[in-house]
């Protein structure tokens, strides 16, 4: 599994399926970018889905979300990942690391990595409304500045290159 792999594995299984759920974003990922946004709106919100590459080309990649709440002017923010945890051990990964490989431990597939992450659009829906963290979903903290920004001039999502 390389990175190129990865990339045709998200563009064929997790990129349709957010765009069946109404969000608006590149037809495939591809190129060197690290971050690939999707987003939808309505008049009272915009919900932002970012694809997040591992930064040293390796086959792992995150989900992090962001939802501006226009009404409350609020800005929330959460990453969904494969597991609860902190760095590369927790995101959605296709790669066996040293020792895992050399216990002989089964490697999961890209396909398998991301259609887990697939079945995790409906709880990410649920977050955009509640943004209750879950096992997969987790909150981070916004700082106020940040907030404050973003509401000067919300046509794009905080990560965004636009």
């Amino acid at each position: 599994m390389n990175r190129k792999e990865l990339r045709e594995s998200l563009s064929t299984y997790l990129v349709p399926a957010l765009k069946d759920r109404g969000f608006m974003g590149p037809k495939t990922i591809s190129g060197n970018k690290l971050l690939h946004e999707f987003q939808r709106s309505s008049l009272k919100d915009k919900q932002c889905i970012f694809i997040q590459l591992e930064k040293y080309k390796g086959t792992c990649f995150v989900l992090n979300l962001e939802h501006y709440a226009m009404d409350q002017e609020r800005l929330y923010t959460a990453r969904v990942q494969a597991k609860k945890g902190s760095g590369l051990k927790s995101w959605f990964c296709s790669e066996v690391g040293l020792i895992k490989g050399f216990f002989k431990q089964k490697q999961l597939s890209s396909e398998s990595a991301i259609r887990f992450c697939v079945k995790l659009l409906p709880e990410i829906d649920v977050w955009f409304v509640s943004h209750k963290e879950t096992n997969n979903i987790i909150n981070v903290p916004v700082p106020i500045k940040v907030m404050k920004d973003v509401f000067n001039k919300p046509n794009n999502c905080v990560n965004s290159d636009g």
